[in-house]
């Protein structure tokens, strides 16, 4: 009897919930499929909004955690698919930092070669203005930084964010993004 396999949507279980079905009953991950999977992420890059620099927000991650423990990161995690990139990006803003932000549209998308895992990553990035308090660390994280643009390159940071800002980006367009969607925001607000 020949081995049928077959795709089972698994929801949670893998990316897209993509797996084969062995006829015995056990499931596992299909490597073809993995070798297609891209993790679709969001980074949020927070802006305090009361600073007269400019300064964004870094994370860094508790030494228990299962990937990159002590490194610093941008806000940010999985995008889950049944939502938009808006509702991601802010969602994970809220749970990692307990901040509420403006969020722009997305700034920039980013085709990390080995992400998490060594699972490619496609980092969509968003940028916000915190608004409300100062952030509230969660599990995921042990500290929190509000870092000068020009200081970033000197933090050791997880999940190529170092590439997102320094190789992606040239840290002058973020900050004159920045300064223009700010002036728009006081525009729409103060009208």
């Amino acid at each position: 009897m020949n081995e049928i396999f077959e795709l089972k949507n698994l929801g949670d279980m893998l990316p897209f919930g993509l797996a084969y079905a062995h006829p015995l009953g056990s499931f596992r991950p299909n490597a073809h499929f993995l070798d297609h999977i891209v993790w679709d992420t969001v980074r949020v890059i927070v802006e305090k909004q009361d600073s007269d620099e400019q300064e964004v927000l870094l994370l860094r991650r508790s030494d228990d955690c299962k990937h990159s423990p002590g490194l610093w990161s941008l806000p940010g995690g999985v995008w889950e698919p049944s939502v938009t990139g808006v509702v991601a990006a802010a969602r994970e803003l809220y749970q990692e930092t307990g901040l509420i932000g403006m969020l722009m549209p997305e700034f920039k998308r980013c085709d990390m070669p080995s992400g998490t895992d060594k699972i490619p990553t496609r980092q969509h990035v968003f940028c916000a203005l915190a608004y409300f308090g100062e952030p509230r660390i969660n599990g995921e994280s042990s500290d929190y930084r509000w870092v000068k643009l020009d200081e970033l390159p000197s933090y050791d940071m997880a999940f190529e964010n170092d590439l997102l800002l320094n190789r992606h980006f040239e840290i002058q367009g973020i900050a004159e993004y920045m300064k223009l969607r700010r002036h728009v925001w006081d525009f729409v607000y103060f009208q």
